[in-house]
């Protein structure tokens, strides 16, 4: 439902393949979702190093955490293949939440999820476990 209503007030534009969507540490002007193509985003340390990557294909949310809290993008987004994705502005995205109570709780679900998923992943990374996803 989310991803209909992100797609529905977002505006699409394809990418070729290797482009950059956002950088790490760029003010967020908002969210992205991956109409088609794949999708990589990548964790790079202090010296622009990755330390973790994870590829994501149609359907995919990007940007959100950084679209609702207004931080700057905490990963880089990077075309794999010629791609199209819809943008979603942070005001369309917080006009949102504020008209539509059923999609906010969407929204923190999602963001729950992601922050779940990012401390097992710091666990692994802790542990010298290697890390995988989907």
């Amino acid at each position: 439902m989310l991803k209909d209503k992100l797609l529905e007030i977002g505006a699409t534009s394809d990418f070729a393949a290797g482009a950059t969507v956002f950088d790490q540490g760029q003010s967020p002007s908002g969210a992205y979702v991956v109409v088609a193509g794949r999708t990589c985003l990548t964790l790079l340390d202090a010296g622009a190093q990755p330390i973790w990557s994870r590829i994501v294909g149609s359907g995919s949310i990007l940007g959100l955490p950084s679209s609702v809290s207004g931080q700057p993008y905490s990963l880089r987004a990077t075309t794999l293949e010629p791609s199209r994705l819809a943008f979603i502005s942070r005001a369309s995205v917080t006009d949102l939440m504020r008209s539509d109570p059923v999609l906010a709780a969407e929204i923190l679900r999602v963001l729950s999820d992601e922050l779940i998923d990012l401390r097992k992943k710091m666990s692994m990374l802790r542990s010298r476990t290697p890390v995988t996803s989907a």
